[in-house]
């Protein structure tokens, strides 16, 4: 995480780019009615892809029909979905600030409102992980790229401690867009 009002070096992942890259492709697709599954109001990570998702739409002259508050836990992905069925049925297109929340998501649109995903509502996640990509999901995401962050943590921290570091280091590593078949065309 980078913090902007703590002194210390951080390795984390800039969303912005590929939020736009998610945005376009599903422009792309025909959507034009989005919602969104966050995380808590408080977290950084939350704050981040949030903006980076309001100022992607934004380029598109778009903007969130709903939002709905999550815990990036899957289980709090239930009750967040409900929410955005009631208070705007016609999205198109669901943006979860985490994949657990998104395959949260999936499963409630599945299994209680009979909802055809990605054919009647595509849902996105970011994080790229694993259980992600099993075959019941397959869940378009963006992706951290973790085992760069990892490596260049440790020489950030090992430069710290053999004295070679001069500055606080803020280094920011791009996210990478994976389409899975979450997603689709919008209905017709």
């Amino acid at each position: 995480r980078c913090f902007s009002d703590v002194e210390t070096n951080s390795v984390w992942c800039d969303p912005t780019a590929a939020t736009q890259e998610l945005i376009d492709f599903l422009v792309g697709q025909g959507h034009a009615r989005f919602a969104m599954l966050e995380g808590p109001a408080d977290s950084q990570v939350n704050m981040i892809r949030k903006s980076a998702l309001k100022a992607a739409l934004a380029n598109h002259g778009l903007s969130f029909q709903c939002t709905a508050q999550g815990t990036y836990h899957y289980n709090s992905a239930a009750a967040a979905t409900d929410s955005l069925l009631a208070s705007s049925p016609s999205f198109t297109a669901l943006i979860c600030c985490n994949d657990m929340m998104a395959m949260g998501a999936i499963d409630r649109l599945r299994g209680q409102h009979s909802v055809d995903v990605p054919h009647d509502i595509s849902v996105a996640g970011f994080d790229g992980v694993g259980a992600g990509q099993f075959s019941s999901y397959q869940l378009t995401t963006i992706r951290q790229p973790i085992a760069r962050m990892a490596a260049r943590a440790v020489d950030v921290l090992m430069e710290d401690v053999q004295g070679d570091a001069a500055i606080v280091q803020r280094l920011s590593l791009p996210g990478h867009l994976i389409v899975g078949a979450s997603t689709d065309s919008t209905p017709s």
